[in-house]
């Protein structure tokens, strides 16, 4: 038994007695108090302070502190020690002692049996720290582990010596532990509840039938459907019934679904949604399902940290998990969402921004231009736009999100990477076309995005100089359907074709793509006559002519590499390795410099006849020849070549 050799002290005399004033005037009825000694004097001293009789002081065994057994009087440390933590108090017994899932059952069967004697009465109860604590775990219907949580934020002591707190009890269904439980027949006790209506009483049917029907019940019960449509609760029911669609596991196709649409049904003669989405299993990446036990996921919260919830997110709508079929899930795929579309939408939007005015709006005008790459990106835009939408539509989630990694694939390694040197050309028309051209895009995809990437798309949105500008791109309209140029697609997809099979011919031979060559002849009669077209080619292939030969199979290269061929290469590559420099030293497309060189008489040669590319294309003022103790040295063709950079 606890302690009982202990009386009041002067000290907590005096406690008592300043608790015991606050009390005067609350109405106090009756005292029930722990029945050891000092919570007995407690009792009494109270008592006499307001006045109450004797026979309105009770003692009861169960408001008892915690029986410690064989370490009473001993120590509290020695108590604490013996147990891992606060939550294996209520499992692990001491000694000749009990837990205290004991001493809650014990202070919960006296809490709800003086609740129904006292009915109406203001009870002051007198007990211990433990004793507080347990009331207080009680009067939530708290599980041992919430108990113990509530312990730990109550601090070093739950309560102090005289303190007086109300407790805010209420009976509630609860299981044998005192636990709250909604489920019979603990619920039982829970008859009638009034009507929000204001009408009466609700009473709960005692009959329990299947869980499914109650919740299939849910589209006409949420609006107190009562069949007059004249009412709010009928007008409400007529708004929102049939549902547009309705989202749920596979595991519900017997439960939920079923039972909707049989009572639907028989209730209206009709199907009470018009859309089914319908989640699969995820699986384990070996297939297994996925365990706690197992450990055979990986954290969902380190995913989220290392790649962002939008890439997580995208990942899964892509995925046949939202047609109802099993994904093995695989960290790989969000690693590929996060390169593809994340990193690279960030890379063209700070590119994009890195050149524009500050004065520069995008509008919602689609950009006019006769420029090939701008006519092909929009229309590849448009394209896109109406499949998803159309999928969306039809509330098809993976067929309408694959459209987008592809398009920010084309967007990027495509048309920027073909129109960087457009952004700063001096041909002011062009320039101007592809900056608008890619603020209009990225504009429109901000709100692509926005169903399947939130966070990525109002960042985007947030960061661009959009032309009336809403809080968020959630709160804008869906973009407005457009018509895609289909014969500028087919010819650009030509393109592409040919320049992948002649990288292949020379990615063969082993020829860089650095390293000019004279003819690329190619059997694609769709490109006959296309001068742009055929420049685009020319450009990403790196030949000086692209000859379109009827009935020609694949692409053949002339890999013959004449003396200026060989110098154009050895000069692109120096320009390469001063474009990296550039990016060593983190400047900015604006920013000019000037470049120190020192080598052989025939590289210094080749600097010289190429200096004015040279100059255009990575932002020199000046070309000196001079050594210098910090250059970079390069290899030009088993050549040695000196490089250094300074900013003007």
């Amino acid at each position: 038994k606890a302690d009982d050799t202990h009386p009041l002290t002067e000290r907590g005399r005096a406690q008592v007695a300043s608790a015991a004033a606050k009390l005067k005037g609350k109405g106090i009825d009756l005292i029930i108090s722990s029945p050891i000694e000092r919570t007995k004097e407690t009792a009494r001293a109270v008592a006499e302070v307001l006045g109450l009789a004797e026979d309105a002081v009770l003692f009861d065994e169960r408001i008892a502190e915690v029986n410690t057994g064989t370490f009473n009087g001993c120590p509290i440390d020695e108590y604490r020690a013996y147990f891992t933590d606060t939550l294996e108090k209520f499992t692990k017994r001491t000694p000749e002692g009990e837990n205290l899932e004991e001493m809650k059952s014990r202070i919960g069967a006296f809490l709800y049996e003086t609740n129904t004697t006292y009915r109406g009465k203001k009870i002051l109860l007198v007990t211990h720290e433990y004793g507080v604590w347990m009331m207080e775990a009680l009067a939530r219907g708290a599980t041992n582990a919430e108990a113990a949580a509530l312990r730990e934020e109550g601090g070093e002591d739950f309560i102090a010596n005289g303190e007086v707190r109300d407790l805010a009890f209420l009976p509630l269904p609860h299981n044998e532990r005192y636990e709250l439980d909604f489920h019979r027949p603990f619920i039982d006790g829970a008859t009638s509840y009034k009507c929000s209506c204001e009408l009466g009483l609700m009473q709960r049917v005692p009959e329990v039938f299947d869980c499914w029907f109650e919740s299939g019940a849910m589209p006409f019960a949420q609006f107190h459907y009562m069949g007059d449509e004249r009412t709010p609760e009928g007008k409400a029911f007529v708004k929102n019934f049939p549902a547009d669609f309705i989202a749920e596991g596979i595991d519900q196709t017997r439960g939920w679904f079923y039972t909707q649409l049989i009572l639907s049904t028989a209730l209206f003669d009709r199907a009470p949604y018009k859309s089914v989405i319908v989640n699969g299993l995820i699986l384990a990446e070996d297939g297994q399902k996925m365990s706690k036990k197992l450990k055979n996921y990986p954290d969902p919260m380190e995913i989220v940290g290392k790649y962002g919830a939008d890439a997580l997110r995208y990942y899964l709508m892509a995925s046949p998990a939202v047609r109802g079929e099993e994904l093995r899930f695989s960290t790989m795929g969000v690693d590929e969402v996060f390169k593809k579309i994340t990193l690279r939408i960030d890379n063209i939007r700070s590119f994009y921004t890195m050149y524009i005015a500050e004065d520069t709006l995008i509008t919602s005008e689609v950009p006019k231009s006769d420029h090939l790459l701008d006519r092909w990106i929009l229309a590849r835009w448009f394209e896109t736009h109406a499949e998803v939408t159309h999928y969306l539509d039809t509330h098809e989630l993976d067929r309408a999100a694959r459209p987008i990694m592809p398009f920010v694939d084309d967007l990027s390694t495509w048309y920027v990477r073909r129109s960087r040197d457009r952004f700063k050309s001096d041909d002011v028309a062009d320039r101007d076309a592809a900056r608008r051209t890619t603020g209009w895009v990225l504009a429109q995809l901000a709100k692509l995005l926005a169903p399947f990437m939130p966070f990525l798309a109002d960042d985007l949105y947030a960061r661009l100089p959009i032309d009336g500008k809403k809080d968020s791109v959630h709160l804008e309209e869906w973009p407005a359907m457009g018509v895609s140029a289909s014969s500028i697609l087919d010819e650009m997809e030509a393109v592409r074709a040919v320049v992948s099979l002649a990288l292949e011919v020379r990615a063969k031979t082993g020829i860089k793509v650095r390293q000019p060559l004279a003819r690329l002849e190619s059997g694609a009669e769709l490109l006959a006559g296309k001068e742009a077209l055929l420049r685009i080619i020319a450009d990403e292939v790196n030949v000086k002519e692209v000859v379109i030969t009827p009935g020609h199979a694949g692409a053949t290269l002339d890999t013959t590499i004449t003396p200026a061929l060989k110098a154009e290469g050895q000069l692109r590559d120096i320009l390469r390795h001063v474009q990296e420099m550039r990016k060593q030293h983190d400047l900015s497309p604006e920013d000019r410099i000037i470049l120190s060189i020192a080598g052989t008489e025939k590289l210094l040669s080749l600097v010289h006849s190429g200096a004015e590319e040279l100059k255009k294309s990575a932002g020199i003022s000046a070309i000196r020849v001079e050594e210098v103790e910090t250059a970079t040295a390069i290899e030009v063709d088993d050549m040695t070549l000196r490089l250094a950079i300074a900013k003007v």
